[in-house]
């Protein structure tokens, strides 16, 4: 089951902000696998898709994701960074 976008932190909210160039609109996934919080974010300066897991295994699971998408030319994801804001 998802959470809700607004269950991230502001800091966290906050570097997605900076990083598409201020205001955004969300569009959630309601569906899926691993990620307790995924999201497509669109701002001035572009695109980007949001994944966030807090539980160990699930941000296990999202850094394995990561490094097995990884193709060995051309265009691949990137990580932002990983904490755990969410842990409460």
């Amino acid at each position: 089951m998802r959470s809700d976008w607004t269950a991230l932190p502001e800091s966290v909210t906050a570097g997605i902000a900076e990083r598409v160039g201020g205001t955004f609109d969300v569009t959630s996934a309601s569906s899926g696998n691993h990620a307790e919080i995924v999201s497509a974010v669109t701002g001035p300066a572009g695109r980007i898709f949001v994944k966030a897991a807090s539980g160990e295994l699930s941000v296990r699971s999202l850094r394995y994701e990561l490094a097995a998408t990884r193709p060995s030319t051309g265009t691949h994801p990137q990580s932002c960074g990983s904490s755990n804001p969410m842990a409460g």
